[in-house]
């Protein structure tokens, strides 16, 4: 059977270059989001490279939806966070409640995800590849939640870090300090992609930025 990468928050970007690379190296991908319209689409562009490829529906903010989804992946060696939620709003118009729903797309998900996984990855001596941002060191006012977010999810990634180490699961986090285009030398997906396979073969420290 097939080692298999389950990326969480998948999407057109960054997912779905990842699963590609990946997919293309051996592993059978398994996609996770909201959409089973977008999934579809980026399982049968999977499929069509000869890819094995699967997608599961699933609400990140949502914890018995999320546990769910991860119960039905199979052979479990990598774990891909890449969702978030984001909205472009000063600090000082945030509104309590998308902060906190917003907090736990960014940090509770990851969390959540990390220890349904545990058995599985612990077995196979897994990876949790986590995709940071810029915005945890060098905070926005204007894109508050998210910046906080993400300084939210470092922390947990170093925690789990130093927690998981000892069973041999390795947790990277790859902080992407720039706006991710197709167009960009640096932060395309392609390029971040290859760097997330990279820190995954290597294991050899927690946190990368580019």
């Amino acid at each position: 059977m097939k080692k298999t990468i389950a990326i969480i928050g998948a999407g057109f970007g960054i997912s779905k270059a990842t699963a590609l690379h990946f997919g293309k190296n051996g592993y059978a991908v398994v996609l996770i989001g909201r959409s089973a319209e977008k999934l579809k689409v980026i399982m049968d562009d999977l499929k069509s490279e000869d890819i094995e490829a699967n997608f599961l529906v699933a609400d990140v903010a949502n914890v018995t939806e999320l546990l769910n989804a991860l119960s039905s992946v199979n052979n479990l060696s990598i774990l891909h966070y890449n969702a978030f939620a984001a909205n472009a709003t000063n600090i000082l118009n945030e509104n309590e409640e998308v902060l906190i729903n917003d907090f736990k797309v960014n940090v509770v998900g990851l969390l959540t995800a990390v220890k349904s996984s545990l058995p599985s990855l612990e077995k196979n001596s897994g990876s949790i590849l986590v995709t940071g941002g810029g915005l945890s060191k060098y905070p926005h006012p204007d894109y508050a939640s998210l910046s906080i977010g993400k300084a939210a999810q470092a922390n947990l990634a170093n925690s789990l870090s130093q927690n998981l180490s000892p069973k041999n699961i390795f947790v990277g986090l790859l902080q992407i300090n720039g706006f991710v285009n197709d167009q960009d030398i640096v932060y395309n997906p392609k390029n971040i992609a290859e760097k997330l396979w990279e820190i995954n073969d290597q294991r050899a420290s927690f946190e990368h930025i580019i």
